[in-house]
């Protein structure tokens, strides 16, 4: 309907036009916005490949978990490429040095990194998560789009 036109008689002007429109087309977006919110809000949140949290760790690599973050290893060490850089990153330590490596390390220390104290029970519980850690990612990132990052 154009602008100044006659409706059963009567001039209806721009402003009413305006407004009628409004009328429907405010409340039709703002639906179709929220349906579109809560459909992304729940992909992200149900797919299972989207983050694989601390359910998909075991005991023992749990209670590891809890000992890098107790001893601070962040501070030297990065996971997934973030962390410290006094010492290396150690994504894939399990699957280029082996366990038997990351425990002597453990034990004994190496350059610059200290002696921890750390019972056997710890140093298994530590291998653990490092060989999750290593399952679970690859740094550098050789694949687009990356892994997210464990919780």
């Amino acid at each position: 309907m154009r602008p100044g036109a006659k409706v059963c008689g009567e001039s209806v002007g721009v402003d009413e036009i305006s407004a009628s429109r409004l009328e429907w087309a405010t409340p039709l977006v703002l639906c179709v916005l929220g349906s579109l919110f809560v459909g992304v809000t729940l992909l992200v949140h149900t797919d299972p490949g989207r983050a694989p949290g601390a359910a998909s760790l075991s005991r023992e690599a749990l209670a590891g978990r809890r000992l890098w973050l107790a001893h601070n290893c962040s501070a030297c060490h990065q996971l997934y490429g973030l962390g410290g850089f006094a010492g290396p990153d150690l994504t894939n330590v399990y699957s280029h040095r082996g366990d038997h490596h990351i425990r002597v390390v453990l034990r004994r220390g190496f350059g610059a990194m200290p002696q921890l104290p750390l019972s056997p029970r710890d140093s298994e519980e530590l291998v653990e998560y490092l060989r999750y850690v290593d399952r679970t990612g690859q740094f550098p990132q050789t694949r687009w789009p990356p892994r997210p990052l464990p919780n």
